[in-house]
């Protein structure tokens, strides 16, 4: 038998046992109902019962009296968040990781398979000069057949001969009738009549995007394309499109994806397309054409003498020497507007005006535009979006966007990342910020300690959670105690079967208060719970927060507390400050916190729960797939949820355990039969069940739960051994060492050994779980200090480990 230590809704701690097959002796009252339960014969519906679970807005009566104190207490231990199995037969052997912290080195692999690379700290060159990004854009922007019409739009010649016959103005087919052309497809077949026998090209390209690609498609077609001119028909709904939170092209972003029969859609990046009113549409007209309508209206001499205004207002920069104006026939208002706006989308650098009173006096005056003073970065004509690379050294990406927002006095939620990162580590990854000046960003590497911002380059939109396809990792071991061929064994196993796919350490905190109880609590509607765990005081933290957390729990006075927290301890004051107005609204307390971190201690749950679930199911039934598991199939093409297939005996030869996934609990997910009995006592054991996680009241925490596989294979894993004595000299090299030109020091033979490995893994794999696979250890704090003690002591040479 074994005993499991599962913390109760109140802080304290029960005692469940278990026999070898798992099954609880604990009697739990009431019973589990998933909401789909898969079985041999396929998936069937469990109907919830939601009237057992208590709307949000009613809170339980809260039981902060019997919160522990956990000033006294540990971090969480593998066991004790279900990190139990290993895959290989190998003999461990000891090593310390994160020595340094170019001991882990961390680089996000982007959604084409881009390792990401800080390469450059400078600002990027003006995006409408520069041919290579306006290329790169219109390439993810616009499909390869409206390509092919603007190419042939940019090549209409200009043949003024039919102007000497001074037809009559027909403002329906002049400039007029851009307005007009609204959101319709591109009418390439309507060619705009010449005097040449030639094939005539397309009269028109209609364009539609998102409200935030319009300057940057303008410029990239006036840099590119200088024989068209773009006209905006509407500018769509920047706020609704921005809410969509689309992920079109970001540089090396994906495409589209619209084909020549879906010229005006565009997809989010769920999939889910724009309405009309989110999409700006953009007309492209051949300049000659425009030119032609011009000269019709106003007659070729002053069509030249427009052309040569213009082109004297943009070469000359005093304004003295620039003819004043040039006055042309207004006539009525249908020429008028037509005059205006061919002006305005022919000469950028001209103005028009209309002064008369009457149609029979009244002008239009054409004259140099007027020199704006116009502050705005190289980004902000083209788009809000800046995306860069953030290159950090021991400091975890919440914090770190904590920081720039804090820096560029913004809002945390304009800075947008597709995953967070280790905290004592180096790591690189993508950030998006909105609204900002690409020149504060560079200037920022002026202030920063342990950060730095570069790769700048324009984007349409945010990041999202998930926007990736996993990470690089780079990992120096040191002073192992594996002799070669240990390492040998050990780096094989890991190349060819992997390992459990368990969440690490980091997913449930470092601190005496793991992250999975704050989500516990908040799962259960204990919000008032949920904010005591946060305040409630914890071994091993700065002896100031701990007085300002020990004063909370005996006084509750929070103005008080609040003097007392460092400006550092940022969640916990937020929490406070919204106490001090709205004592009892503890809900609204957590809303105080970033979406990002509120959620991180729901997920922290589901992870427990995943991690208690996956253990018991390799220890049942093996490294094999078994009648019952399940395995992803292709998202449903309607609605682009997860589909899954239930193994019967005739699939196991077709599966490996590779393919096997379990689900995090959640109201909308297929529960396997076989295991459906543990999830049950998992959640029972902390008062909770599938109905849990779905609300009729509070939507914010509400959690649908996802399909997680329970073994992961490692990508190009590359592996050497290097022998040291100096522990400073750093064994690996980082992209600031390469910018800075720093080249790799030479290391001496020494006594200690260290193994360097490289390893590519997907979306929310832990690259501490390989590290435990390889050295079979536990990763959790008190294992590591054990660890690095016991290494200290019998050392070859004195260590120093990097503060």
């Amino acid at each position: 038998r074994t005993h499991s230590f599962l913390p109760s809704t109140h802080g304290t701690q029960r005692t469940m046992a278990t026999d070898s097959t798992g099954a609880a002796e604990l009697a739990v009252q009431g019973t589990i109902q998933p909401v789909r339960v898969a079985g041999d014969c396929g998936e069937k519906r469990v109907a919830v019962d939601s009237s057992a679970a208590e709307p949000r807005d009613k809170q339980p009566p809260p039981t902060t009296a019997g919160l522990a104190d956990y000033s006294g207490s540990r971090a969480a231990t593998d066991e004790e968040v279900g990190i139990t199995c290993f895959v290989s037969g190998h003999k461990g052997f000891s090593g310390l990781f994160k020595q340094r912290y170019s001991d882990f080195i961390v680089y996000e692999i982007a959604p084409d398979g881009e390792v990401v690379h800080l390469t450059s700290l400078k600002a990027p060159k003006p995006f409408e000069s520069d041919p290579e990004q306006c290329a790169g854009f219109l390439a993810a922007t616009v499909s390869p057949v409206e390509h092919d019409q603007l190419r042939a739009l940019g090549q209409t010649g200009y043949d003024a001969s039919h102007l000497d016959s001074k037809p009559e103005p027909n403002a329906d087919s002049g400039p007029a009738a851009v307005a007009s052309s609204g959101n319709e497809a591109a009418q390439s077949e309507q060619a705009r009549p010449t005097a040449s026998t030639e094939p005539s090209p397309p009269s028109r390209l209609v364009v539609s995007v998102p409200p935030g690609e319009v300057a940057a498609l303008r410029a990239a077609i006036k840099l590119l394309h200088p024989g068209v001119i773009t006209v905006v028909n509407n500018s769509g709904n920047r706020k609704a499109a921005a809410g969509r939170g689309r992920g079109g092209r970001r540089g090396r972003g994906r495409k589209r994806g619209r084909d020549k029969e879906e010229t005006a859609t565009a997809t989010d990046a769920d999939g889910g397309a724009f309405s009309s009113s989110e999409l700006a549409s953009v007309t492209i007209l051949p300049r000659s054409a425009l030119e032609m309508d011009l000269g019709a209206l106003a007659g070729p001499e002053v069509l030249a003498q427009l052309q040569t205004l213009a082109a004297t207002a943009a070469n000359t920069t005093d304004q003295a020497a620039v003819p004043t104006s040039i006055e042309l026939e207004a006539g009525d208002k249908a020429r008028r507007t037509a005059l205006h706006r061919a002006i305005a989308a022919l000469f950028p650098t001209l103005d028009s005006t209309t002064k008369g009173s009457s149609d029979a006096d009244r002008k239009v005056v054409v004259g140099p535009a007027q020199k704006r003073n116009d502050r705005r970065n190289e980004f902000s004509i083209r788009t809000a979006f800046t995306e860069f690379v953030l290159y950090k050294t021991n400091k975890d990406t919440l914090s770190a966007v904590d920081l720039l927002s804090r820096l560029l006095h913004i809002k945390p939620k304009q800075l947008s990342y597709a995953g967070t990162k280790d905290k004592r580590a180096i790591t690189t990854q993508r950030m998006v910020v909105q609204g900002v000046a690409v020149q504060r960003l560079v200037g920022l590497n002026k202030q920063l300690r342990g950060m730095r911002l570069g790769n700048f380059q324009q984007a349409s939109c945010g990041l999202q959670l998930g926007e990736l396809s996993g990470n690089r990792f780079v990992i120096a071991l040191r002073n192992v105690t594996g002799s070669d061929e240990q390492i040998r064994c050990a780096m094989q196993s890991l190349s060819e079967k992997g390992f459990v796919n368990y969440y690490g350490m980091q997913r449930f905190g470092t601190t005496g208060v793991p992250t999975h109880h704050v989500g516990r609590a908040i799962i259960a509607r204990r919000y008032q719970d949920a904010v005591e765990l946060i305040l409630t005081p914890r071994a091993g933290e700065d002896e100031e927060v701990l007085r300002a957390r020990r004063l909370w729990q005996k006084t509750r006075d929070c103005q008080r507390v609040l003097e007392m927290l460092p400006w550092s301890a940022r969640v916990e004051r937020k929490v406070l400050e919204h106490l001090t107005s709205h004592p009892s609204d503890y809900l609204g307390a957590l809303h105080q916190l970033a979406r990002n971190m509120r959620m991180l201690y729901v997920h922290s749950y589901q992870s427990y729960v995943w991690n208690k679930v996956t253990s018991w199911r390799l220890d049942r039934f093996g490294f094999d797939p078994v009648v019952g598991d399940l395995v992803l199939q292709a998202e449903d093409a309607e609605t682009g949820a997860k589909q899954v297939k239930v193994l019967t005996e005739a699939d196991l030869d077709t599966y490996t355990i590779h393919d096997v996934v379990l689900p995090t609990p959640g109201f909308d997910v297929v529960v396997p039969t076989n295991v459906a009995e543990e999830y049950e006592r998992v959640l029972a054991g902390d008062g909770l069940t599938m109905a849990s996680f779905q609300t009729s009241g509070e939507s914010s925490f509400t959690l649908s739960g996802s399909y997680r596989a329970i073994m992961t294979l490692p990508k190009d894993v590359t592996w050497k051994t290097q022998t040291y004595d100096d522990h400073t000299i750093p064994l690996t090299r980082c992209d600031l060492d390469i910018l800075e030109g720093q080249e790799q020091a030479e290391i001496p033979a020494g006594k200690c050994k260290a193994l360097v490995f490289e390893l590519s893994l997907g979306t929310a794999s832990y690259a501490t779980m390989a590290i435990r696979e390889i050295l079979k250890t536990r990763t959790d704090v008190q294992a590591q200090m054990a660890a690095a003690a016991e290494t200290q002591r019998h050392s070859p040479v004195p260590m120093a480990t990097e503060e």
